[in-house]
């Protein structure tokens, strides 16, 4: 195994396609500590982070990256990181020459590589493809992939751990282990909190619902939401309901207030206002500095609408503007 120091990711090589599919350090080492072990093979493994993460859990590392330039950016990271328990091969991890040394590994990890742009997910798009992986190395029975969260329940495989993992509150993987390394069901995992919610079979599967807004706002993690757990998280609470359940946005609301670290945001209601115009002199009698919109609009109108609204503001104190209908809603949010 391999000492790294801790802030790896400063010193390493980047091209623009590796950088925008590239783990974020903390999900990193969570993963290669959770599926620490003897040997691992990261199939479509980039510039390296995770390979480079899973040298500090692991014995021994077999990386395989299709991509030249990539290859090379991993080889000069791993070299300059002095690692030394990483074989590293180029070409298709399909390719017959590596199957050796792949399935000659305890576990087979990938972080597959995803179209840029598309309006549908599957298994299928993804490269290399999960499925193919899991039928081409039949004989191991130890994998785990990282795939994008907008792929469906409905179309992983059922026997499979289910893992939403969020990061600062932003949603960023959905991880899935084959059975002989299932630890949960389903959940989601907070970090860097290292947070969780497990998926419980005991319970009602309730999402207590209201159109009416106590004093608090309550907003949801993403990973919670993603990984269909708000009844265990409601659970949790005997006077609390989903105020607002949009597709990225999911409001909790209650009349008490609840210091829950699950909760990504927590936020004090101040005012209700049917007009924008309306919202406006509400911020000026309330003292407002700056405002964030927390409902959907397009990206082009975000910041037309802020400084609009924060036009001749001169106060001390920052808004979350929400909307609820044809409501707008005014809330501070609280520091804790």
């Amino acid at each position: 195994m391999t000492e790294i120091r801790k802030n790896i990711i400063e010193g390493m090589e980047y091209d623009e396609e590796g950088f925008r599919q590239s783990t974020p350090p903390e999900i990193a080492e969570y993963k290669a500590r959770r599926l620490s072990g003897s040997s691992i093979a990261d199939l479509g493994s980039g510039i390296g982070v995770q390979t480079i993460y899973f040298s500090k859990y692991f014995q021994e590392v077999v990386s395989v990256e299709r991509d030249k330039e990539r290859y090379r950016i991993q080889d000069r990271n791993i070299k300059k990181l002095g690692i030394g328990n990483v074989r590293l091969y180029q070409g298709d991890v399909f390719n017959r020459s590596f199957f050796d040394a792949i399935s000659s590994c305890e576990i087979i990890f990938s972080d597959p590589s995803r179209p840029i742009r598309g309006n549908s997910w599957s298994l299928d798009l993804l490269s290399p493809s999960p499925m193919r992986v899991t039928e081409f190395f039949s004989k191991n029975d130890k994998f785990s992939f990282d795939i994008p969260v907008q792929i469906s329940m409905d179309r992983l495989p059922n026997d499979f751990e289910k893992e939403y993992i969020s990061l600062d509150g932003e949603i960023k993987r959905l991880s899935i282990y084959s059975p002989s390394l299932k630890r949960y069901e389903r959940s989601a995992l907070l970090l860097p909190e290292n947070l969780r919610i497990e998926y419980n079979p005991g319970i009602e599967r309730h999402v207590p619902y209201k159109d009416s807004m106590g004093n608090y706002l309550y907003e949801i993690d993403p990973a919670i939401s993603y990984a269909d757990l708000l009844p265990e998280l409601f659970s949790r609470f005997r006077d609390m309901w989903l105020f607002i359940g949009e597709k990225k946005r999911m409001i909790a609301s209650s009349e008490n207030f609840y210091r829950d670290p699950l909760m990504k945001n927590t936020y004090v209601v101040s005012f209700r206002a049917k007009s924008l115009r309306e919202v406006k002199i509400k911020l000026m009698e309330n003292s407002a500095r700056k405002v964030f919109l927390r409902y959907s609009v397009r990206p082009n109108d975000y910041y037309r609408i802020k400084r609009e609204i924060e036009k001749n503001l001169e106060g001390e104190n920052d808004f979350y503007i929400f909307k609820k209908g044809e409501d707008f809603i005014g809330a501070i949010k609280l520091r804790l």
